[in-house]
């Protein structure tokens, strides 16, 4: 009895761990450029091939859970997509990986003596090209993304804000849980001031609370990557190549930066 026990246990072992994963072939149109993107946007996929569990047409959302923007110095854009669900709202334990495209002559441009800084990177640019999402068939806890801009004016130029400060951001998005334009409150965790060559200021958040409610989750507000909310490309790049003489102030103002974060939540519905 003591070997069929054994047995029996080897199988159910040996089967969670040869079969936990599987790839969905999906496609989608969708490209970083000319817009601005945020951790917790959805991107809405059509399942490319027909599977064991999905069909042939049918759609999944997926929600951006990293987001980094191409930039200069050849930065190339990286998005990574989960949470996924399909049309039944069904939650489907999944990643995808997507990188920019590589740009074709900036090792070229470089050896040419090219200056670093005006070599922007490659967006992501998906043509209904088949992409693979690597699903796990074991179930994980998701969170819910929460967008959130800043309610009022944060800036490091005259040493403003301290370790320990309360700033006050509201809710973009909005659940049956937690509405839209909700109370968030962060509390700052560590700040730097900028300085010479390429060293920006930094405020760094670990802790969020929403009345009585405490959510951990890392934001980092950081003078060179809020740049690209601020003014033209044109400008954006002037704005980039001083970075080489001076490190950006960080200089958020409510009712003219266009500056969204996430911060994630656990599902409470579950």
């Amino acid at each position: 009895m003591r070997n069929l026990i054994l047995l029996i246990v080897l199988v159910l072992f040996a089967g969670s761990a040869f079969a936990q994963e599987f790839l969905l072939p999906v496609t989608c149109v969708f490209s970083t450029a000319g817009k601005n993107i945020f951790e917790g946007d959805e991107i809405i996929f059509e399942i490319a091939q027909d599977t064991k569990e999905f069909r042939k047409g049918g759609a999944i959302t997926g929600i951006i859970l990293n987001y980094r923007p191409n930039g200069f110095y050849g930065q190339e854009a990286q998005l990574t997509v989960g949470n996924f669900r399909d049309e039944n709202g069904r939650k489907i334990n999944g990643k995808l990986y997507l990188d920019g495209n590589s740009h074709p002559n900036a090792e070229e441009y470089f050896k040419n003596g090219t200056p670093a800084v005006i070599i922007r990177g490659g967006e992501i640019v998906l043509k209904e090209q088949v992409l693979n999402i690597v699903v796990n068939t074991k179930p994980e806890a998701q969170k819910i993304p929460l967008k959130i801009t800043p309610d009022q004016k944060i800036s490091t130029c005259n040493n403003e804000i301290q370790i320990g400060d309360e700033i006050v951001f509201r809710t973009v998005n909005g659940n049956e849980y937690i509405p839209k334009g909700t109370k968030v409150t962060g509390v700052v965790d560590y700040v730097t001031e900028n300085g010479w060559w390429l060293d920006n200021a930094q405020i760094d958040f670990k802790t969020f609370k929403i009345g009585s409610k405490i959510i951990n989750h890392p934001v980092s507000i950081n003078g060179f990557e809020i740049l690209k909310y601020k003014g033209s490309p044109k400008a954006q790049f002037f704005n980039y190549a001083g970075t080489v003489f001076r490190g950006k102030e960080i200089e958020i103002i409510p009712e003219k930066d266009n500056v969204q974060f996430t911060i994630w939540a656990p599902d409470i519905s579950e």
